[in-house]
C-alpha cells in the first residue's frame, strides 16, 4: 500500500493482547448493541467495526499543535461491500462525520484526506468506523499517513535502566526487536543494568541480540546501583555519544506495545519545534485503566497533580478528554522522549537516585523554553507502585520533593516545615515508626545541602534500606502488642518501641524547627550548586570510578 510519496504516521492496530481488546476496537450490531470482537478484520453483515478507541484514535488536536501537518490521509485495504466513515469527536461529546464513502470489491485500496483543522469545529480527535453493508467485509490493513515528507531528521536512542526487573527488560527487547531491525532511525538501544551480582548474573543480552540480528545497535552497560537518575544519566550520555537526535527513557518494569515506537518515530519527524514527548501510564494490574497522563505541579505547595488518574479507557466517551490539548509541566520517565539538544542545553539529571528526578528535569527544561507534552497514543503498562517498599520511596519522595521545590517552586520554609510536621505526626499516630524515621532522615539529608545529599549514592541507599528494615520490625511488633496487650515477657520489646517512639518524636520536633530556620539557606545552596551536579563531567567521573571498582561497559557488535 505504501509508495515513495507516502509516509505512515499511525498504523491501524488490529491485534491486541488478551483482555485489552477494548483499547483497540469495538463492534456494534443490529439495534446498536455493543460488544467486543476477537477478530476485527472480519466484519459481519449488518455490523459495524468501530475504532473509536484509545489505541486507534488519531488525536488531531495534538498533531495540529505540535507538528507542521495540517491534513492527514487514511488508507484502507478491504474486501466486500462496506461504508467507511471518519468521525471527528469533540471534548463536548459531539460527533461529526467528516468522510463517508462506500467501497465495494476485492482487495480494494481506498485513500481519503482529512483536514486536521476544520473550518468551524475544533480539531478534536478522529476515528474510523466501517459498516458491513452486504455480506461479510474483510479489513486487510490500514493506517493514518501523509504525503508530506518528514521535516526533521530522526536518530532515536532507546535507554532503559534495570535493577530487579531484568526479565521484563528482556521481554521488552524481544517484542521490540523486529521494529528495531526494520527501522534504521532507531540507532541505539542502551540497557543499563544496576543489579548487584548477587541478584543475577549479567543479563543474556548478547544471546538475545544475536538471535534477533540487532547486536550492532544494542549496548549493554553494567554499573553499581545509582538509582534511576544514575541509570538514565548514563543512557543520556551514551545517546549523545551515538549522535542521536532523541533519547527515549523507559522504566524496566513496563509492558510495551511495539506500535507505540512506530508512532513515536513518525511524530518526531514532523515536530514543529524540539519538545519532550511523554507517554501515558496504564496500570499493568488493571490494563484498561489510565494511571497517569499530563501531570502538573502546584508551585505554592509543590504537589503533583494527575487529573486523569483512574480514567477507564474502554469507554469511548471518556476519550473525549483528549480531544483538546493538555499541557504538562514534566514527562515521567516511564516513557519519555527528550531531544538531545535539550540535554546539551539543560545538562543531565541531578543525582537524586529515584523519585522527582524526572519532575526536576522537566521543570528545568520547561524554564528554558523546552516544553513537555504527554501525547495520547504513546503509552506503556506499568507495574503497580503498591508493590514498592513504601518507607524507602517515601524517603526519596520527601527529600527530593523539597529539593525540587527549592529549585523550581514557590514554597516557603514555613510551608515545608508544616508539611513535614503533618506527615511525620500522621506516621507516628499510625504506629509507622519506619515511615517517620524515613521522613526525618529525608529532612536531615535535604538540609545537609547538595555536596552531602548527592554523595555516596549507593552506600547511602544501602544504609537507608537497613535502618528502615529494623524500624519496620519494631513497627510490626508495636502493632501486635497494641492488639494483644503487654506482658512481662514482652517488656524488652515494649521498652525498645517506647524508646524509639520518644526518639522519633524528638527527631520530628527538631527537624520541623530546622526546616523553619534553615530550608531557605539549603535552597540557596541547591540553586547555586545544582549545575555542577548535573554536569556530564561530574557524572562521567562517577561512572569511571564505578567502572574501576567493578562496573563494565560493553557494546555488542
Amino acid at each position: 500500500m505504501a509508495d515513495t510519496r507516502h509516509w505512515v504516521l499511525q498504523p491501524l492496530q488490529l491485534e491486541a493482547g488478551a483482555g485489552c481488546e477494548a483499547l483497540y476496537w469495538r463492534r456494534h450490531g443490529p439495534g446498536n448493541s455493543w460488544a467486543t470482537v476477537q477478530d476485527p478484520r472480519r466484519i459481519l453483515c449488518g455490523s459495524t467495526l468501530s475504532l473509536d478507541s484509545f489505541c486507534n484514535s488519531f488525536f488531531a488536536a495534538y498533531w495540529l499543535e505540535l507538528t507542521v501537518l495540517d491534513q492527514v490521509l487514511i488508507r484502507l485495504e478491504t474486501t466486500g461491500y462496506c461504508r467507511l466513515r471518519v468521525i471527528r469527536a469533540g471534548a463536548d461529546g459531539q460527533r461529526e462525520t467528516v468522510v463517508s464513502r462506500e467501497i465495494s470489491g476485492d482487495n480494494i485500496s481506498t485513500e481519503c484526506k482529512v483536514a486536521l483543522r476544520p473550518a468551524v469545529a475544533p480539531p478534536g480527535r478522529l476515528f474510523i468506523e466501517i459498516d458491513a453493508l452486504a455480506g461479510s467485509v474483510i479489513l486487510h490493513e490500514g493506517h493514518w499517513g501523509t504525503a508530506a515528507k518528514p521535516t526533521r531528521p530522526v536518530r532515536l536512542a532507546l535507554a532503559t535502566c534495570c535493577y530487579a526487573a531484568g526479565e521484563m527488560v528482556l521481554e521488552t527487547l524481544r517484542r521490540l526487536a523486529p521494529t528495531i531491525l526494520s527501522d534504521t532511525r532507531i540507532v541505539q538501544v542502551i540497557v543499563v543494568d544496576q543489579a548487584p551480582d548477587s541478584a543475577h548474573s549479567p543479563l543474556p543480552i548478547g544471546e538475545l541480540a544475536a538471535s534477533h540480528g540487532i547486536e550492532s545497535r544494542l549496548q549493554y552497560v553494567r554499573q553499581p546501583n545509582l538509582g534511576g537518575s544514575g541509570g538514565f544519566a548514563r543512557g543520556m550520555i551514551e545517546a549523545l555519544a551515538a549522535d542521536a537526535t532523541h533519547v527515549l527513557l523507559m522504566d524496566d518494569d513496563i509492558r510495551l506495545d511495539p506500535n507505540v515506537i512506530v508512532r513515536l518515530v513518525a511524530i518526531l519527524g514532523y515536530l514543529e519545534h524540539p519538545v519532550t514527548l511523554g507517554g501515558q501510564m496504564l496500570d499493568m494490574t488493571d490494563p484498561l485503566r489510565l494511571h497517569a497522563s499530563h501531570e502538573n505541579v502546584e508551585p505554592e505547595a509543590f504537589r503533583l497533580r494527575n487529573p486523569c488518574h483512574g480514567m477507564r479507557l474502554d469507554e469511548p466517551d471518556t476519550l473525549d478528554a483528549f480531544a483538546i490539548v493538555h499541557r504538562s509541566d514534566y514527562a515521567g520517565w516511564w516513557f519519555c522522549c527528550i531531544p538531545t539538544v535539550t540535554i546539551e542545553a539543560a545538562g543531565l539529571p541531578l543525582p537524586l537516585f529515584v523519585r522527582h528526578d524526572d519532575v526536576e528535569f522537566g521543570l528545568r527544561t520547561s524554564a528554558m523554553g523546552s516544553a513537555s507534552w504527554a501525547m495520547p497514543g504513546l503509552f506503556v503498562w506499568h507495574a503497580s507502585s503498591a508493590a514498592r517498599p513504601a518507607p524507602t520511596y517515601a524517603y526519596y519522595d520527601h527529600r527530593n520533593r523539597m529539593i525540587a521545590a527549592m529549585l523550581h517552586g514557590n514554597v516557603t520554609a514555613d510551608r515545608l516545615a508544616d508539611q513535614h510536621a503533618g506527615a511525620t505526626q500522621n506516621a507516628l499516630l499510625a504506629g509507622r515508626l519506619d515511615l517517620c524515621l524515613a521522613l526525618c532522615r529525608a529532612a536531615d539529608d535535604f538540609l545537609s545541602g547538595p555536596e552531602k545529599a548527592f554523595a555516596g549514592l549507593e552506600a547511602r541507599h544501602q544504609r537507608l534500606v537497613g535502618d528502615l528494615a529494623r524500624a519496620l520490625l519494631l513497627s510490626v511488633a508495636a502493632e501486635r502488642l497494641a492488639r494483644q496487650g503487654g506482658s512481662a515477657a514482652r517488656s524488652s520489646v515494649t521498652q525498645r518501641i517506647d524508646g524509639l517512639c520518644k526518639t522519633l518524636q524528638e527527631e520530628r520536633n527538631r527537624t520541623v524547627l530546622a526546616l523553619t530556620q534553615h530550608a531557605e539557606d539549603a535552597g540557596r545552596r541547591y540553586r547555586t550548586e545544582a549545575g555542577q551536579h548535573s554536569d556530564a563531567t561530574k557524572w562521567r567521573s562517577l561512572f569511571n570510578e564505578m567502572d574501576a571498582s567493578g562496573g563494565t561497559h560493553e557494546t555488542l557488535a
